[in-house]
This record gives C-alpha cells, sequence and structure tokens, in this order.
C-alpha cells in the first residue's frame, strides 16, 4: 500500500541536457565548503537545495533534503545521534545578483543554545522494514504576502520501490523561525490514510 513514486517516462528531455556547458564552483556545505558549515552549524552533507525569495524582507533561502553531519557514514553504528540525521533544513544565503564566486550561507535555522542546525520538520527515521516513515522531503517552497509555505512528501520506505505516505504543506508567519502544518493542504489517498491520521497528532520539531 502506498503512492508509488515511478521512474522518469522514456523519451523525455533531462535538465542537464539543455545546458552546453556546467562549470563546479565548489562545495556548498561540508567540511570542505568556503561556508564550513561543519564546525559552524554542524552540516556536513545536504540533499537538494531549492531556493526561497522572500520579497518582504528581501532575503534569500535555501532548503536542503536529508542532512547529516557525517555524509559519508563513517558513523554508521549510530545514525540517528552521531551524523545527526536531519530529514531537512534551511539555510539563509547571501542575496547577490551573481553566484558565479559561489553561494554564500549566513545562518541556518537552528538550536540557538548550541548553534546546530535542526530540521523544519522532521521525519520519524525508521527502517524500510518497519514500513512507517523514513524521512520528509522538501518539494517547493513560496511566500505569499510575507507567509513562507513548503512543500514536502513523507516517504513510507525506498527499497524495493519508493513508496509515499502522503504530500503535505507548513508554514512559517515569522520569515521561517518557526512553522506549523497546514492540514487543509494535504494529499493523501486511502491506502495512505491510516499513517496520516496518526501523523495529525505530532507536533512541528522544534529542537534536536
Amino acid at each position: 500500500k502506498g503512492i508509488y513514486i515511478h521512474k522518469r517516462p522514456m523519451n523525455t528531455v533531462r535538465l542537464i541536457d539543455m545546458f552546453e556547458k556546467i562549470e563546479v564552483l565548489g562545495f556548498l556545505t561540508g567540511k570542505h565548503s568556503k561556508n564550513n558549515t561543519l564546525s559552524r552549524f554542524r552540516v556536513g552533507g545536504t540533499d537538494l537545495g531549492m531556493p526561497l525569495y522572500n520579497s518582504v524582507t528581501n532575503e534569500m533561502f535555501l532548503a536542503f533534503g536529508d542532512t547529516f553531519s557525517d555524509p559519508f557514514g563513517e558513523d554508521k553504528p549510530n545514525l540517528n545521534f552521531k551524523r545527526r540525521w536531519r530529514s531537512n533544513a534551511l539555510a539563509k544565503i547571501r542575496l547577490q545578483k551573481s553566484y558565479e564566486d559561489g553561494i554564500e550561507i549566513i545562518d541556518f535555522l537552528k538550536n540557538e543554545k548550541t548553534n546546530i542546525a535542526k530540521p523544519i520538520i522532521q521525519g520519524h527515521h525508521t527502517k524500510d522494514e518497519e514500513n512507517i516513515e523514513v524521512t520528509k522531503i522538501p518539494t517547493g517552497l513560496i511566500e505569499v504576502n510575507g507567509i513562507i509555505y513548503m512543500f514536502y512528501f513523507s516517504i513510507r520506505r525506498w527499497k524495493p520501490f519508493a513508496i509515499m505516505n502522503y504530500g503535505g504543506c507548513i508554514k512559517s508567519i515569522d520569515n521561517a523561525k518557526t512553522w506549523s502544518r497546514v492540514y487543509d493542504m494535504t494529499w493523501v489517498d486511502e491506502t495512505t490514510k491510516d499513517f496520516f491520521e496518526k501523523e495529525a497528532t505530532l507536533e512541528i520539531t522544534n529542537n534536536i
């Protein structure tokens, strides 16, 4: 049961094929990045990186997917603690007309006491075989009249094929400092309804 995530249809054009030249500017996060996010925020590696421009505050953000302090798995015996697995993370970046010299990360949504980047909305981080929820992955963000909305989907398991629990939305009315669920913006079918009803009782993670 679940919402199946299918592979890309045949004969479709890949985004990478639309560019004549792609140049690597450098690492955005991690210990090899000029942003030095590992020592500053315990962010060693990230997934995705979707931009958001807040037209009210004139600020830019990047939303990442699964985020680890150790992206290469040296601390596999204890994934949740040593690798500091966060289902997602949000960085504030410097607003520039050109990013040809790279992106400068100013700050992260973080625990103010430890300075460690924290998730926007945390997943349960269960194993595939438990068939509950591995993670929550951002799919897009938008700002409307100063309110920031982030869309995401809940992954039930990855193998042998990816299955999604539901698609959801959270919002922030204080420029991405705190977040709350928008339950009216939830996409779920009958096969995943049981999970959604349980998930609706959980509150947004504010600490890690």
